[in-house]
């Protein structure tokens, strides 16, 4: 009987094992179809174009697609806003938001006509004049070097025999803001400030976009589009922040002339989840880089192209500015004169300093004349910009 006894709990025993056994073996394998289902689902929502502007908001970050032949198709940001764009004979046509705007680019003689709509309703139309600056490439060394000689000059400078005369330089106004020296910078600033590339760390930057609930506080991630229509990511990921300190500090620029420029051009800074942008290209010319006379420059566009190339044709400006201040500037607010409301926007401006011809030379507008009777854009909105976040502190 004992036998028998312990001969059923060996069989029971026995059972349980292999009840258990099989237990495992079929939840190993539903954890094992749930792990590859799962997979399959997220793959299959990151391979279609419809389903890029879902995946931003969701993984709060922004991406830029890119075809095959390393054109951008379309934005899809963490705030929502999807920017598609459209070329014709490989330049920029058109790009439209999913919030009802639209822009159209119509290439004139000298400048490019933007005609912005809102809901199929033209609202806006200005004229964009960029010329691009080529200078060689050179190794920061050789450009630190250029940058003190530079310095050097203007302290041998004896001004008292500048062959201008005083009665030629004239103050230049708009609206109350002295628009010939509206940055600190050499030879009438005893410490070039437009040039200093400390005055933010990265992780400073990082801070000052989550302060301002920026859709720069985000990531932007690369990604393509393969000839069957699929799109993948990349791989490769941009960090605004990251991506302004290391342009200021590889041409030697102020990331704050790089914020303020970000802000000017394309309100990216302002930009924060849940709003539409001034400008539907957002990203694609984030600091205003390549877009020309002609039509857009292939290799310009990205946000971390526009940082980098935008930043070193500031420091290239800056060091191409006559040594000699004041120095004229013609040509300025599409060589127009202007009045409104009884003041004249004269098409020439003596500036005070290095700094300020290279703004100048960037935006060749003192104020947008086309707004006028409104005082906003041009030069002035960089200054605007500039004072609003950090006041008079350019350290």
């Amino acid at each position: 009987m004992k036998k028998w006894k312990r001969e059923m709990s060996f069989l029971i025993f026995t059972q349980k094992i292999k009840n258990y056994l099989l237990a495992t073996l079929v939840l190993g394998v539903s954890i094992t179809s749930l792990s590859t289902f799962n997979t399959v689902l997220a793959k299959k929502e990151v391979t279609s174009i419809e389903d890029l502007e879902n995946y931003a908001v969701e993984k709060n970050v922004n991406i830029m697609l890119y075809d095959e032949n390393g054109k951008i198709e379309n934005e899809f940001h963490a705030d929502g806003l999807e920017v598609t764009y459209e070329y014709k004979n490989g330049k920029m046509k058109s790009s439209k938001d999913n919030k009802g705007k639209k822009q159209i680019y119509i290439a004139n003689d000298d400048f490019v006509e933007v005609v912005e709509y809102e809901n199929d309703k033209e609202i806006y139309r200005r004229g964009l004049s960029f010329k691009q600056y080529k200078f060689p490439d050179i190794t920061p060394e050789e450009r630190k070097k250029l940058d003190q000689e530079k310095i050097q000059q203007a302290i041998e400078l004896d001004e008292s025999l500048s062959p201008l005369s005083t009665t030629s330089y004239e103050n230049y106004y708009v609206n109350g803001v002295l628009m010939n020296d509206i940055a600190v910078s050499r030879p009438n600033s005893s410490t070039d400030y437009f040039t200093y590339a400390y005055s933010m760390s990265e992780s400073e930057i990082q801070q000052f976009f989550e302060t301002k609930n920026s859709i720069l506080k985000s990531s932007v991630q690369i990604w393509k589009k393969d000839s069957s229509g699929n799109v993948y990511n990349t791989g490769r990921t941009i960090v605004p922040s990251k991506a302004i300190a290391t342009a200021a500090t590889t041409h030697f620029m102020n990331p704050k002339v790089i914020i303020a420029a970000l802000q000017k051009e394309s309100s990216l800074v302002s930009a924060a989840p849940g709003t539409v942008s001034y400008s539907s290209r957002r990203f694609y010319y984030a600091m205003g880089y390549g877009a020309t006379d002609s039509g857009d420059i292939n290799g310009t566009s990205g946000f971390d192209v526009q940082i980098d190339k935008g930043t070193k044709l500031f420091k290239d400006l800056w060091a191409q500015a006559p040594v000699t201040q004041p120095a004229l500037f013609s040509g300025i607010n599409y060589n127009k004169t202007v009045t409104s409301n009884g003041v004249t926007y004269k098409n020439y401006i003596w500036t005070k300093n290095w700094g300020t011809w290279a703004l100048y030379k960037y935006t060749p507008h003192s104020l947008d004349i086309n707004l006028l009777p409104t005082i906003g854009g041009g030069n002035y909105l960089f200054y605007q910009i500039f004072k609003g976040y950090w006041g008079t502190d350019w350290t």
